[in-house]
């Protein structure tokens, strides 16, 4: 049994379930109803597991139940209901999330000593320096970069949002941190997450190729979405585009339907991941050796930030006297003046 690591804390299904305000009077529609009271037993289920959810997500979550097909209308028509139900007060503000857009800013202190409890939280030692490889979680889409992150933080695992094909500049950055590692004596394994479809496959293809190009020697193994997954979780299936070239390619191997990594729970996602993980690790004694040194430098961080005052008042006992050092500079230099006329006399 693996101890896990618990960096990031789950979201409290007490303290931020039922954060329902209501903006208007009126706004939601008598067809809005049905989608409402499906959709929140949903979110509430998520949210008691530590997650937020897409409309994306929660229009799978329609579809796997069978509440409603697997259509373009239909996810338009789950966007407007749970617009106006969130609007209306009928709906947690908290449980529905846009990834895709993020607000950046500088952080604020109140004082140093408040600083000090900020970086108690971040500091961090290096959990993988002993292992043999390094690991990276790659995934198609952005907008799931929040279901995995608690996953990846626990393991200490960088992870990496391709936005579908990722760029040539991205993939030239990843194969020099995959040389660095290689120096080190350290192999490099890439755990991909992706879409079940014509351009889902061939992206697997066309980022070893290019990293390849770049001379970088590396481990590719995509973990999902994979058919094994989409049999045993019967998961809703999407026509495949005939716009796409590489269609006819994958019509002969799997068929006319498709599969979007969306449609896999959050809870099955992040289980996978975590067993890839777990499955690279050689080590998990040197592992949680690391871990219980990251956890001691937070508590002297914290110690130290309890005590600001007095940590500041023996600091400044130790502050150097300039005028001392130069009187002591100069007195120096007129005795090797005079030790050098003396010698010059004899």
């Amino acid at each position: 049994m693996f101890c896990l690591l618990p960096i990031l804390p789950k979201l409290d299904f007490n303290e931020k379930i039922m954060a329902r305000i209501k903006y208007l009077r009126g706004c939601v529609k008598k067809c809005d109803l049905p989608i409402i009271l499906k959709a929140n037993p949903i979110l509430e289920e998520y949210a008691r597991d530590g997650f937020k959810m897409t409309l994306r997500q929660l229009h799978y979550q329609f579809v796997s139940r069978g509440y409603m097909p697997n259509t373009k209308p239909t996810y338009t028509k789950i966007c407007e209901s749970m617009q106006r139900g969130r609007m209306g007060g009928m709906v947690d503000w908290s449980a529905v999330v846009d990834l895709t857009r993020v607000q950046h800013s500088r952080s604020c202190w109140v004082n140093p000593a408040n600083i000090l409890d900020a970086c108690a939280d971040h500091f961090h030692v290096d959990f993988w320096q002993d292992q043999s490889h390094r690991v990276e979680v790659w995934i198609e889409k952005d907008a799931l970069l929040g279901v995995i992150e608690q996953t990846c933080h626990r393991w200490d695992t960088p992870y990496l949002s391709c936005r579908g094909y990722p760029s040539v500049s991205e993939l030239h950055e990843a194969s020099l941190r995959i040389k660095r590692f290689r120096k080190k004596g350290q192999g490099f394994k890439i755990l991909y997450c992706g879409d079940h479809d014509p351009s889902g496959l061939n992206m697997c293809d066309s980022i070893t190729r290019t990293l390849k190009d770049f001379g970088a020697d590396f481990v590719f193994h995509r973990i999902a979405l994979n058919m094994d997954q989409i049999r045993r979780l019967n998961l809703p299936p999407n026509p495949v585009k005939e716009s796409d070239s590489r269609t006819k390619k994958y019509s002969k191997q799997y068929g006319n339907n498709c599969w979007e990594l969306d449609a896999l729970p959050p809870n099955e996602l992040n289980q996978v991941i975590e067993a890839a993980i777990i499955e690279s690790i050689d080590s998990m004694d040197d592992f949680q050796s690391r871990h219980q040194e990251d956890l001691e430098g937070r508590e002297q961080l914290r110690i130290v930030g309890n005590h600001f005052d007095h940590a500041y008042e023996w600091a400044e006992t130790f502050e150097v006297d300039t005028d001392e050092d130069d009187d002591e500079f100069e007195d120096d230099d007129e005795f090797e003046d005079e030790d050098g006329v003396e010698e010059d006399d004899e």
